[in-house]
């Protein structure tokens, strides 16, 4: 286990979420996460809402940035640094009565979000039922399911200098759901097909059939291979860190009929991707993640599926040395996870008997009875599975 106050030493990430607050009613109602600079580490029993929260802040991310996504929670608060600069952003996403009841009709709701500078209180925009206000602008009319952040920079009117920054920090917001990326009973082979579509072969999107999760990221590596060589590169070269491959191979042809003109197969070690093994495309899946540039915060579910303990150890090791500037949310019950933690990065979840589910850092007296059982040679996994918290 690393020292306790190890974490308050880590140098924070200048574009960074702070905290989040979502409203779930599965979730008890309002609920608010802190956030390490670095990593944080989710702990609780099975149903207390670890999953669930995750779930919530990656969805919130994405209703925020993606015209469309609006999904839940509906209700909204992330606190964030740019540049050093504190700031709250919120939204609102309210059904308008006199449109449709399909809840999928996202012309049926109403979107209303907020900025301000924490440190000051100064209003920077407010947007509410299509009247966007920008600073002491006059108000400009606006579609009402658009906020700022799904729109872009060349508009018909000047944004704040804080929306461009606080989209991409947002939109890099990823979930890495628990479980493995194969679903099916049996193992398969993955091929992908280039639909013609008179874009050209590089524009033209590639298609396939199988598990969402394993098509994806047999997408988004041919893709790379194809575009992106660095990015595809370094998952190589970070899987042989990892020790879990050697090489990586993308097969093109020329497709035989129309109207696709290429297939596309995917190789690990001379292995078509889909008959690996959950644990190392469980790696892969989780290594495009931390490849990725655009990456800010990576959510991850119980990185301790179907990995061996060695392997998990230099999982983790690699999660917190690849990229200084990017936060990492994992949610465990890995006695290996939470040793590799410092106890600032740990938030217990709870849930109370009339299911209202609460997450919290370690108090002083916690911080303290800790002490004791480091002192006493145990670890920090002793103590937060050893009912200490009860």
């Amino acid at each position: 286990m690393q020292d306790l106050d190890e974490s308050a030493a880590q140098e924070p990430a200048s574009d960074r979420i702070v905290a989040v607050t979502v409203e779930d009613p599965a979730l008890g109602g309002l609920l608010r996460l802190t956030l390490e600079a670095r990593r944080t580490v989710l702990v609780g029993k099975n149903g207390a809402g670890k999953s669930r929260l995750l779930e919530d802040l990656h969805a919130a991310a994405l209703a925020a940035t993606r015209l469309g996504t609006r999904g839940r929670p509906e209700r909204v608060k992330f606190e964030v640094q740019l540049g050093g600069v504190p700031l709250d952003y919120s939204y609102v996403c309210t059904r308008a009565p006199e449109r449709t009841e399909d809840p999928d009709d996202r012309m049926s709701w109403y979107w209303n979000e907020r900025c301000i500078d924490a440190a000051t209180g100064r209003r920077l925009w407010q947007v509410g039922e299509g009247i966007a206000t920008i600073g002491d602008d006059q108000p400009v009319a606006m579609i009402p399911i658009h906020g700022l952040l799904h729109l872009r920079s060349s508009s018909a009117f000047t944004f704040p200098s804080e929306v461009d920054p606080l989209r991409a920090l947002l939109r890099g917001v990823r979930l890495i759901r628990a479980g493995v990326p194969r679903q099916a009973t049996a193992r398969e082979p993955v091929r992908l097909q280039r639909v013609r579509d008179g874009v050209g072969q590089a524009g033209s999107p590639w298609t396939g059939r199988g598990d969402d999760r394993l098509l994806d990221v047999v997408k988004t590596l041919v893709s790379w291979f194809e575009v992106r060589r660095d990015q595809f590169d370094a998952v190589v070269e970070v899987g042989r860190r990892l020790q879990v491959l050697q090489e990586i191979d993308v097969k093109l042809e020329a497709h035989p009929h129309p109207p696709a003109e290429q297939e596309a197969e995917l190789f690990v070690d001379g292995v078509n991707f889909g008959l690996l093994s959950d644990g190392t495309q469980r790696i892969v899946e989780l290594v495009i993640k931390l490849v990725d540039p655009a990456v800010t915060v990576l959510l991850l579910e119980e990185p301790e599926t179907s990995v061996h303990p060695g392997l998990l150890g230099r999982v983790l090791a690699e999660l917190d040395a690849f990229d200084p500037g990017r936060q990492v949310v994992i949610s465990t019950h890995s006695l290996g996870v939470v040793d590799a933690a410092a106890a600032g990065d740990i938030r217990v979840v709870e849930r109370s008997a009339a299911g209202v589910t609460s997450v919290r850092p370690l108090n002083a007296d916690e911080q303290q009875r800790l002490r004791i059982y480091l002192d006493d040679g145990l670890e920090l996994a002793d103590f937060l599975f050893s009912g200490a918290l009860d």
